[in-house]
């Protein structure tokens, strides 16, 4: 196991995973547009392999249970927006802002949610909707 974000991780681990993604959107614009507009349904690859990994993850204590492969939709347009909005600052705050997603996704750090998770179909509608 090795330490990355303060979490303990595989070297395919969520927090890992989670982290390269945002680095490409960082690095590439058109990467960035595409992960903030395509849904994981859209992906199914893509899909599969984040259950995969989301599982994983849960599964080894590291990430709160509750936490759904809808929900990592929300991350990835998260930061996708806030490279968007910082565009050009000189500045890469978007990793600081992952930092406090990834801190608030540690299974010590769950406190109960005051709404239930997103279902698939219900994902896809907002998708289509955006």
């Amino acid at each position: 196991m090795s330490t990355r974000s303060g979490w303990r991780i595989r070297g395919d681990g969520f927090v890992y995973f989670v982290e390269q993604v945002s680095q490409l959107q960082a690095a590439d614009r058109g990467y960035n547009e595409l992960a903030g507009s395509s849904s994981p349904a859209d992906l199914a690859r893509g899909y599969e392999l984040m259950s995969r990994i989301v599982a994983r993850a849960r599964a080894d204590g590291g990430l709160r249970k509750d936490f759904t492969l809808e929900d990592m939709a929300f991350v990835t347009w998260s930061i996708t927006r806030t490279i968007e909005a910082t565009a050009g600052s000189g500045t890469t705050v978007w990793r600081r802002h992952l930092a406090l997603i990834l801190d608030g996704l540690r299974a010590t750090a769950a406190h109960p949610l005051p709404e239930p998770p997103l279902s698939r179909e219900q994902l896809a509608s907002i998708y289509r909707d955006c």
